[in-house]
């Protein structure tokens, strides 16, 4: 494979931070075909669209969430008193 962002037990990482690695990279790059010389197989795809997409939403969610306390604060500081 000779991926050392890849987990594996050559570099110290488990079979499951391994997995889970795979299905991560898979859910960014929706139309990748062969990752670590292994082809993507549909199955991986599911689950990595389920897997994944709740991140994606509650990241979301979160970042909205921010982003609107900042407007809120930066209107509170641009006041004139």
């Amino acid at each position: 494979m000779n991926n050392e962002a890849a987990p594996s037990y050559f570099n110290g990482g488990s079979l499951t931070q391994y997995e889970d690695y795979r299905l991560y990279v898979i859910s960014q790059i929706p139309g990748l075909e062969i990752l670590d010389d292994t082809e993507v197989m549909e199955k991986e795809r599911i689950q990595a669209r389920k897997t994944y997409r709740l991140h994606r939403l509650s990241y979301s969610r979160r970042r909205k969430d921010g982003l609107h306390k900042h407007r809120h604060m930066q209107k509170k500081s641009n006041a004139v008193i």
